[in-house]
């Protein structure tokens, strides 16, 4: 990679992580506007709907990737359910 293609990278990369998102605008606004105690229930509340969301994630995945380990040595169109090879979305 030629150095000005990597300088421009670096520079777009540091850029979007200088810029607050969402979350952080709406705990700041809850903390200017209703206090400390609401901020950081808010961020407990998000950190938890992170955690959920995460969890669910990696769930899914590992079910997928079960499913299609479990199903490897079948012949292909073949399952021990009606239409389906693996679990819908895999």
């Amino acid at each position: 990679m030629e150095f000005h293609v990597w300088l421009a990278f670096a520079s777009a990369s540091i850029a979007l992580l200088l810029i607050p998102g969402p979350t952080v605008l709406l705990i700041l606004s809850y903390a200017i506007s209703q206090g400390r105690r609401v901020a950081l229930a808010t961020v407990a509340g998000v950190a938890l709907g992170d955690l959920i969301a995460m969890s669910h994630q990696i769930l899914r995945s590992w079910s997928c990737a079960r499913a299609k380990w479990s199903n490897r040595d079948r012949p292909p169109g073949y399952s021990r359910h009606r239409n389906t090879t693996t679990p819908n979305g895999c």
